[in-house]
Parts: C-alpha cells; structure tokens; sequence
C-alpha cells in the first residue's frame, strides 16, 4: 500500500514537472515570437529613419541651394544700386563742378 502510494506521488510529481515543462516552453515560444515582432517592428522604424534622413538631406541640400542661389540674386543687385549710385555721385560732382566754375 506504501509503494502504491509512493507511486501515486512519484506520477504525480512526473505530472507536475511535465505541466512546468510545458508551461515554460510556451512562455519561451512566447517570448521568441516577441522579441522577432519586436525586431520586426525595429527594422521598419530603422527604414523610416533612413527614408527621413534622406528626405532631411535632400530638403537641406535645396535649401542650400536656394540660398545660394538669393544670395548671388542679392549681391548682383547691390552691385547694380552701387553702380547706379556711383554714377549719380558723378553726375552731382559734375554739377557741382559746373556751378562751381560759373560762380
């Protein structure tokens, strides 16, 4: 009667070991099924960045450009008013010369 009891709590531990077995093959097939979504979803933000950066570089690279381009648009027009002023500077010294010479 002893051993038939002694088997029944042997079975029952086997039993119960088996279940904890189970119970953590599942949580690893859990977590692995996790930490795979995870890196899943870590490459696509990965690819959206690098998308973003691009599309920041390309943006950076026209506003360069633009800026560039207003500036050399800038300077050729204070170049011109320059011009334009150094001879109406002429022009009155000129006159002043003239009104000068009459007095």
């Amino acid at each position: 009667r002893h051993f038939k009891e002694l088997q029944q709590i042997k079975l029952s531990h086997q039993s119960d070991v088996a279940i904890g077995q189970k119970e953590r093959r599942q949580e690893v097939s859990s977590l692995q099924k996790r930490l795979q979504e995870t890196n899943t979803e870590n490459d696509k933000l990965r690819a959206k960045l690098k998308a973003l950066n691009e599309e920041l570089s390309a943006t950076k690279d026209e506003a360069d450009a633009n800026l560039r381009n207003e500036t050399q648009k800038a300077n050729a027009r204070f170049a011109s008013h320059a011009r334009v002023a150094e001879e109406k500077l002429r022009e009155l010294s000129k006159r002043y010369d003239q009104m000068e010479s009459r007095l």
